[in-house]
């Protein structure tokens, strides 16, 4: 589908209410900004007081619109390349090419953190087994199998967190880029310290859940593969989080077209984990630790230095304030400590695993509903809830509950 209906809209015509549509040439063809913003909100100011609805139409990045955002009339007053359009156009329209380069554009940052994680694996590859071989006395089978947990089976498993943080940050970026190009520095301020709150709020718990279920999640998933999977995936989860922060931090960075900061911390965590690889696994196995949690700090401190570079980035050249997003991380904290603290006391009327593999499902289940209970009811009462996904949303979310 390439319609998109305005909610004011869409309920006016569910509700058999009057709409007036509203044709958008005017405010791209006819009188220069910002006349033609102030004049198009006039003329929807005027029909609202009469009781009616109204909708104006354009198509925006390919999509039909039917009723505007202000973004959008902002967007269709300012841009210099908007065409005069009829029925026969749109099908040229909507699969114009700007379209393909805005999807390449958004793609770029989750492309390039694709090719720099090969270096990551790659680092890996060349220096894991042997250090566990020579200096850790593994054999080759038992170092390949530690090898793999983390670039094979580990990977799909942080794929359930990437993977919906990865939907989140392409959902707000259109924002962010529209904020960016207006020049609203405040907005952007506030959108970037929301999506590091939604992405936080969403994949700290997620992260902690599935540590703690790294048993009877690696039985389902992978049965008796890996003596040692389950408690290297138990560490190894935590790449995820990291990587889906960073990977959020880089899209920012990109939509303000610091491209060569980029780049810089792209490397630079590259460079961090290559330096520091065999020392810290020779570190973890002197302390009697599992060697391989060495190869997963290295990565970790890998992308947090670029984490850390993107935030001094954004500090600097655009004057971020972090204060908003540091206060809701003490929420989350103290969220997340309820739900682990819940997570242990079901642990004395239901066991963490089952030799039987299938078993293990109805286990997950029960710790992820009560585990996710328990910290959405925190989140909700200490305010977090509200505070990152904004009153209006919030209320919207109770008014479907409320009906169902």
């Amino acid at each position: 589908m390439y319609l998109d209906i305005k909610d004011e809209v869409k309920e006016a015509l569910d509700n058999n209410l009057p709409v007036v549509a509203l044709e958008s040439t005017i405010i791209s063809h006819g009188m220069p900004y910002p006349q033609n913003v102030e004049m198009a909100k006039h003329c929807e100011e005027i029909i609202r007081s009469y009781g009616v609805v109204p909708a104006t139409i354009a198509i925006i990045n390919g999509r039909i619109k039917i009723g505007l955002t202000d973004d959008d009339l902002y967007l269709l007053a300012t841009s210099k390349n908007v065409a005069k359009v009829s029925r026969r156009d749109l099908a040229k329209v909507i699969s114009t090419k700007e379209i393909l380069g805005k999807i390449f554009f958004y793609a770029l940052p989750f492309i390039m953190i694709d090719v720099f994680k090969s270096a990551y694996n790659f680092v890996d590859m060349t220096t894991l087994v042997k250090t566990l071989v020579h200096s850790a006395g593994y054999t080759t089978v038992a170092a390949e199998n530690s090898m793999s947990v983390i670039s094979t089976w580990g990977n799909k498993l942080n794929m359930i967190i990437v993977s919906i943080s990865t939907g989140i940050i392409i959902s707000l970026i259109p924002n962010l880029t529209s904020s960016s190009v207006k020049g609203d520095k405040k907005d952007v301020h506030h959108k970037i310290n929301q999506t590091l709150q939604i992405l936080l709020f969403l994949s700290v718990p997620m992260t902690i859940g599935l540590s703690f279920l790294s048993q009877p999640v690696w039985d389902v998933f992978y049965g008796n593969k890996s003596a040692v999977g389950a408690e290297i995936m138990a560490y190894y989860i935590f790449v995820a989080l990291i990587i889906s922060t960073y990977t959020a931090l880089v899209s920012i960075v990109q939509v303000l077209k610091y491209y060569k900061e980029v780049f810089i911390s792209l490397f630079a965590g590259v460079l961090i984990k290559a330096l520091t690889n065999v020392y810290l696994i020779k570190t973890f196995y002197g302390l009697g630790l599992q060697p391989v949690y060495g190869s997963i700090t290295a990565t970790i401190l890998g992308y947090l230095v670029g984490i850390i570079l993107c935030l001094y980035y954004l500090k600097k050249k655009c004057g971020v304030s972090y204060k908003p997003t540091i206060r809701i991380i003490g929420k989350i904290v103290i969220a997340d400590i309820f739900m682990i603290i819940s997570l242990f006391l079901v642990k004395f009327v239901v066991p963490i695993s089952s030799s039987v593999r299938l078993l293990n499902i109805p286990i997950i289940l029960v710790y992820t509903i009560i585990g996710a209970g328990v910290y959405l009811l925190v989140s909700y009462k200490s305010g977090v809830i509200e505070e990152v996904l904004g009153s209006k949303m919030l209320a919207k979310i109770k008014r479907k509950v409320a009906k169902k």
